[in-house]
C-alpha cells in the first residue's frame, strides 16, 4: 500500500459510526477541530464520511451556539476528563443536547465545510452547506457575542481552547493562579499511563487545568462577568482561524444564495484587530494577548504564524515569512521543511513534550494553507512535501521531533492520517 492508502486504513480503524475518534485509546471520543481536519482528509475518498463527521459534530452544538471541544461517545469509559467531570447536563440551563465538554476549540469548521463542498460541488455539497450554514453562523455569533469582551477579538478561557494545551505561552498565566488544593476537583489521569509521560503535560499543569474547569463549571460555562475569570487570553491562532472562517462563511453564503456581507465584515474587523493588537514588530511575529491587562504574551509560538490564513500586507508578510524561516522551519527530506511549535532557542522548548516544541501536522497544514493564501506557492509546496516526508519516515503519530524524524504521543492519529491524504492529493503522484 502507498502512504495515502495506509492513511485511509488508519481512518477506517478510528470510525465510530457517525464520527472519527482521534486515536484508538488515548482519545476515544469526537473532538471538535480534529473532526474538521479529518473531514478535510476524508473528502478525497470518503466524502460521505466527511459530511457525516461535520453534521454529527454540529448535532452537539449548544443552544447558545458553542461547539464543544469533546462530544462523548459510548467508548472510553476510563478517559479523563470524562463527561461526569464536565457535568454540563447538571451545570447548564438549558442542558446541552449531547454529553460534551464545556469549552470549545479553534473555529476551523467553516473552512473545513467549504473544502468538503469543493470536493463535491454538486447538489450533495450544496445540501451540506445549506444544513451547516445557520449552525456555523450561530457558532461564530457565539464567539462574537460571548467571547469578544471589550474587543473584536474572541477570548479563550482555558488553555485547552487554544488547541496548544501546554504551550510555554501559558506558563506565566498558569503559574500566577492562586488556589488551594481543595479547589482542584478530584481526577485521575490515564493519558500518562497509555504513553510515555515525558511526552505529556505535567501533573502540576493538570491541577491548573482542572482548577480552571471547576471555575467554569461553577458558572455553568456561561459567566455573567467574564472579566472575573482567572484565565482570559485573546489567542492569535484562535482569532486567525475565526477571521479565515468568517471569510469562508461569506463564500458559503454566496454559494447557497444567502447574503454573506455581514460575515465578511466580521472577518475584516477581526483581521484589523489582529494587525493592530497582536503584532510584535521587534520579534517579527504575532503574539497572543493577556486579556486581563492587554499585554502581549512574550512567547514566540507557531500560533503566531496563523494570521497568514488571511491576506496580509506585503511588508508584514515578508517579515513573518523571514521569522518562519529563521525560527520555526526544520528541513524534512531533501525537498521540504516542517514547522516547530516553539523555536529551539526559546527557554520553554522541549523537543518531545506535547506543545512545547514538537511538530504537529495540523499546524503545518494551516501554515501551508496560509502561505498559499498569501501567494507563497513555492513555500507552501515545500511545506506540504515536508509533511509527506516526515510522515513517510515516522508514521502516523500524534506529533513529531523533526530533528530525529521520530514520532511521539500516540500512533495511528486521525488528523495526521487525514491531512496526509489531503497533502498527497495536492502534490505529485509520486508522493501518494
Amino acid at each position: 500500500m502507498n502512504l495515502s492508502e495506509r492513511a485511509s486504513v488508519v481512518l477506517e480503524s478510528l470510525w465510530l459510526g457517525s464520527a472519527t475518534k482521534p486515536a484508538a485509546h488515548l482519545y476515544p471520543h469526537q473532538w471538535s477541530w480534529d473532526s474538521a481536519f479529518i473531514a478535510i482528509g476524508n473528502r478525497h475518498h470518503r466524502w460521505d464520511r466527511a459530511a457525516v463527521e461535520l453534521r454529527t459534530l454540529f448535532d452537539a452544538q449548544w443552544h447558545n451556539g458553542m461547539v464543544p471541544h469533546i462530544v462523548f461517545s459510548d467508548e472510553g469509559g476510563e478517559y479523563f476528563p470524562n463527561a461526569g467531570f464536565w457535568d454540563v447536563a447538571g451545570s447548564c440551563s438549558p442542558a446541552p443536547p449531547r454529553a460534551s465538554s464545556g469549552i470549545c476549540q479553534p473555529p476551523v469548521h467553516a473552512t473545513a465545510a467549504l473544502k468538503v463542498y469543493e470536493a463535491q460541488p454538486g447538489e450533495a455539497g450544496l445540501g451540506l452547506l445549506r444544513d451547516l450554514f445557520p449552525k456555523l453562523c450561530a457558532w461564530h455569533d457565539y464567539l462574537h457575542n460571548h467571547r469578544a469582551v471589550g474587543s473584536d477579538l474572541a477570548e479563550v478561557w482555558h488553555p485547552w481552547e487554544t488547541g496548544m494545551d501546554n504551550s510555554p505561552a501559558w506558563d506565566q498565566l498558569l503559574n500566577e493562579l492562586v488556589f488551594e488544593p481543595s479547589e482542584v476537583p478530584p481526577y485521575k489521569r490515564v493519558d500518562n499511563t497509555l504513553i510515555n509521560s515525558d511526552d505529556r503535560p505535567s501533573d502540576a499543569e493538570y491541577d491548573r487545568y482542572a482548577y480552571l474547569v471547576e471555575n467554569l463549571r461553577l458558572v455553568g460555562y456561561q459567566p455573567d462577568d467574564p472579566e472575573q475569570l482567572p484565565f482570559r487570553v485573546r489567542d492569535v491562532l484562535f482569532n486567525s482561524a475565526l477571521a479565515r472562517a468568517e471569510f469562508d462563511l461569506a463564500t458559503i453564503a454566496g454559494l447557497i444564495g444567502e447574503d454573506g456581507s455581514n460575515r465578511a465584515s466580521k472577518g475584516d474587523r477581526i483581521s484589523r484587530a489582529i494587525e493592530e493588537s497582536l503584532w510584535d514588530q521587534t520579534a517579527g511575529i504575532y503574539k497572543s494577548q493577556n486579556a486581563q491587562n492587554g499585554q502581549l504574551i512574550e512567547s514566540r509560538i507557531s500560533g503566531g504564524l496563523m494570521p497568514l490564513l488571511v491576506p496580509m500586507a506585503s511588508d508584514r508578510l515578508a517579515t513573518l515569512v523571514g521569522t518562519l524561516d529563521r525560527s520555526f522551519a526544520v528541513p524534512s527530506g531533501d525537498d521540504g521543511f516542517v514547522v516547530l511549535t516553539v523555536p529551539e532557542d526559546d527557554p520553554g522548548f522541549d523537543a518531545v513534550r506535547y506543545w512545547r516544541g514538537p511538530s504537529w501536522i495540523q499546524i503545518n497544514w494551516l501554515v501551508a494553507e496560509g502561505l498559499e493564501t498569501n501567494g507563497q506557492l513555492d513555500l507552501a509546496s515545500q511545506l506540504r512535501r515536508g509533511i509527506h516526508n516526515l510522515v513517510a519516515v515516522a508514521g502516523f503519530h500524534e506529533y513529531f521531533n523533526p530533528r530525529t524524524m521520530c514520532g511521539h504521543g500516540t500512533d495511528g492519529f486521525g488528523w495526521t492520517a487525514a491531512l496526509l491524504i489531503d497533502v498527497a492529493n495536492r502534490t505529485s503522484p509520486g508522493q501518494q
